[in-house]
């Protein structure tokens, strides 16, 4: 029987765990099936971060952090210097928060993330 370190056993099990939550299209532009932009990325990290699928989201670094670098490091600074957008960009995510557990498949699912999404999102928790 073939091994698997621990990280990769938690990666595939938070794989299951996302894309059992995740859009059919979400799954297919994690999977490059579909384009992914900036704004998916953010999407993905904030809803894996906010599930602590940390092995998840390592991985969504891992695949595309290089793609979106210089769109990452203009967010940081909007973020360090306080920039007008951040109001924008809170109610964005809280938006896409909404939006993912409304698409869960069921109401006790539903339920579920709605309390684990139900922390207030500050500028810390941006992307």
């Amino acid at each position: 029987m073939e091994q698997i370190s621990l990280f990769n056993r938690d990666n595939v099990l938070e794989q299951i765990t996302f894309y059992s939550l995740c859009s059919t299209d979400d799954r297919k532009k994690i999977l490059g099936e579909l384009p992914m932009t900036f704004n998916d990325f953010r999407r993905f990290s904030l809803i894996s971060d906010y599930l602590q699928l940390h092995a998840f989201n390592e991985m969504l670094w891992d695949l595309y952090s290089d793609t979106y670098l210089s769109e990452i490091f203009d967010l940081m600074e909007k973020c360090t210097t306080n920039h007008e957008d951040i109001p924008y960009l809170l109610s964005e995510a809280r938006q896409w928060l909404a939006d993912f557990r409304a698409q869960a498949p069921n109401e006790t699912v539903s339920f579920l993330l709605k309390k684990v999404f139900s922390r207030k999102l500050d500028t810390k928790t941006l992307f």
